[in-house]
């Protein structure tokens, strides 16, 4: 009985999980982008 509790706790951290990274990676490109932003004014 306590393998669909199991599996939806798996399921859940998983979606968090992907949900973090995503949104980790989409900052790390945010922030890729202003840190050449002014380089590429500069030259």
């Amino acid at each position: 009985n306590e393998e669909p509790l199991k599996n939806a706790a798996f399921e859940h951290a998983k979606n968090a999980l992907k949900f973090f990274i995503e949104s980790h990676d989409f900052n790390a490109m945010q922030n890729r982008f202003t840190l050449k932003k002014p380089l590429q004014i500069e030259s």
